[in-house]
């Protein structure tokens, strides 16, 4: 069967572009990749016209009008296995994130030429059926020539390529953060050696693979863009190197740290990826999926594809499957990925790190309990036995030494915690034990009766539970003292010293009982009003002692209701149930030194 233009409609365009990748900052990468294979060395890349615009710039070899032609030809492509881009997309990639595209290339013995590419028509044309070449013809200006030096002032061999207009449903991509984050991960752009000191040994050990990354220097803003780690100190020193071999070939090489933190690193500065002549392929979960093992992503590390039969899709986020090595390899990550999770669970025995500074922060402090309990939690996990074994895999002995002196270290450190902890302490008695002795001295001076209440209230360690009723002992005082029913905490003090705000209850002849002594019948009204006052507040403060320790969930609409106290330390705990005894106490004497009152 053949084929004409009208058998191929519009719509691939739409495939080709915006259906292809799975976001559009891709297209850098695109055009970053073109710059590369035109023998660039130096890239910029800038937002220009407020952020409207992305214009990238290299000094690559340049085009002549044939050769522009080729470059807007699509899934054509005329790189050999050399060359990195080799879908034949190109400058096509940056349909969807823009109204237009202008490119303006310039070779060496040449004049500069430019042309436009109208992407809003080919977005309005798609919802037809006219043929692609048609629509493409129409949406794509001529070649045309500029003259010399009118918009190349630094170089006499370039290609600009900027998209004119950034949609809006891309702003949020296309903005400064973003791209450089993008490019960071993705491009093939070194290691900054002044933030990470591992950078030139992670470079030996690729070169010695053959691992080289392309010589070309590529700035963001006028800044370079360097790839992660940005950190070094939450690194174990030691580096693990990996081969991959199929058939005695070596398909692919990488490198892995491991955190000293016995937790993920926070991004950019975690994560394994692949990567090809630089550039990455996918993202993290790429690598973590290939495993249906759990793995806690402790690593930042890069695996270098070497051979040319394992090869990226087209959206380069995954790999062919119908190349030669691919699987074989793939199958190789997927053993590997559980080695570094055994891994893991061996550091996060033999290292310490959280309980170590939560120890060193608290002595600083001066908070000895804090102190002392940090550094019992740090022994009894570097002391713990028996600890996993360490796994099998070759390359990751290093890292058991490593980990073994971090271990080594940490409860070297512990030691002299334990050192300090004893000479603060030598002469005086701890703020917990302080605490103890007031709430024991608080306690005997409670009458018997109240005190065995309370102590039914308590938590072995002294601390009120929060979560029992600690107000029972004033409420089975005001039923006995005023012969009131079982009624609820507000009932019993509004009948027992009629309140309600603060004011006598409506139809109420007096209050049952009074704190200030019998009401004179000789008196004047100024006075019994007064004392009628003085009774009523004293029930007021009655339930409120109630309401803050009984009905905290009142108020605290889903939140912690006692933080006040569960967030305080030892020796706080202990005195604020010695400050709530003394309050409970003191309402407790009011209630039985009442009289009832006689109208």
């Amino acid at each position: 069967m053949k084929f004409d233009k009208q058998d191929i409609g519009v719509k691939i365009i739409e495939t080709i572009t915006s259906g292809l990748y799975d976001g559009n900052l891709n297209c850098l990468r695109e055009y970053v990749q073109n710059s590369i294979d035109a023998k660039a060395t130096k890239i910029d890349i800038n937002l220009r016209n407020g952020g409207n615009d992305l214009e990238i710039r290299d000094d690559g070899h340049g085009m002549d009008r044939a050769g522009i032609k080729r470059a807007l030809e699509i899934g054509i492509s005329y790189k050999d296995e050399n060359d990195i881009g080799w879908r034949g997309i190109g400058f096509w990639s940056g349909v969807p994130a823009s109204k237009s595209i202008v490119v303006i290339s310039k070779r060496k013995d040449g004049n500069p030429l430019r042309i436009e590419i109208d992407n809003d028509m080919l977005r309005e044309e798609v919802r037809g059926n006219r043929p692609a070449t048609d629509v493409l013809s129409d949406a794509t200006g001529d070649i045309e020539g500029m003259d010399q030096g009118a918009s190349d002032p630094k170089g006499d061999h370039f290609t600009l390529v900027r998209l004119e207009s950034i949609l809006p449903t891309q702003r949020g991509l296309f903005n400064e953060v973003e791209i450089r984050n993008y490019l960071s991960r993705t491009i093939p752009a070194p290691f900054n050696e002044k933030k990470f000191r591992h950078a030139k040994e992670i470079e030996r050990i690729l070169n010695s693979k053959g691992v080289q990354l392309p010589d070309v220097r590529i700035d963001f803003e006028g800044k370079r863009v360097f790839r992660p780690p940005t950190v070094e100190d939450i690194f174990i020193d030691e580096i693990a190197a990996r081969d991959f071999e199929i058939d005695d070939e070596l398909v692919a090489t990488g490198w892995f740290l491991t955190t000293n933190q016995n937790r993920v690193p926070s991004s950019p500065n975690s994560g394994v990826f692949f990567k090809k002549k630089g550039f990455t392929i996918g993202d993290e979960n790429l690598f973590r999926k290939q495993s249906d093992k759990t793995y806690s992503q402790w690593q930042y590390g890069e695996i270098h594809i070497i051979s040319k039969e394992v090869v990226e899709n087209a959206a380069r986020n995954n790999f062919e499957y119908n190349a030669r090595f691919t699987q074989p390899f793939l199958d190789q990550v997927r053993d590997f990925i559980p080695e570094l999770q055994i891994m893991n669970r061996y550091a996060s025995t033999k290292m310490a790190p959280s309980e170590l500074a939560r120890a060193r922060k608290a002595l600083s402090n001066g908070d000895s309990d804090r102190a002392k309990d940090a550094i019992r939690r740090l022994n009894a996990k570097l002391s713990r036995e028996p600890g996993p074994s360490f796994p099998q895999e070759p390359s990751l002995q290093l890292m058991k030494r490593a980990m073994d002196r971090i271990s080594t270290k940490h409860s070297k450190a512990a030691a002299v915690l334990e050192k300090k902890l004893h000479a603060a302490w030598q002469g005086k008695k701890s703020d917990v034990e302080l605490a103890r002795e007031h709430l024991r001295s608080v306690m005997n001076s409670l009458p018997a009766g109240v005190r065995r209440e309370l102590l039914k209230h308590t938590k072995r360690d002294g601390v009120i539970d929060p979560s029992v009723n600690l107000t029972d002992v004033l409420a089975s005082a005001l039923r006995k003292k005023a012969s009131l029913p079982d009624y609820e905490m507000h009932v019993l003090t509004k009948k027992a010293f009629d309140w309600e705000s603060v004011q006598g209850l409506k139809g109420s002849k007096g209050p049952i009982l009074t704190i200030v002594g019998p009401f004179d019948a000789e008196s004047d009204d100024e006075k019994d009003r007064r004392l009628a006052a003085r009774n009523r507040r004293f029930g007021v403060m009655v339930y409120a002692i109630h309401d803050l320790l009984v009905n905290p969930d009142k108020h605290s609409k889903g939140e912690l209701s006692f933080a006040w106290l569960e967030k305080s330390s030892k020796a706080e705990q202990l005195e604020m149930t010695a400050s709530i005894f003394s309050m409970i106490g003191f309402a407790n004497r009011l209630i039985e030194r009442s009289q009832r009152f006689t109208p």
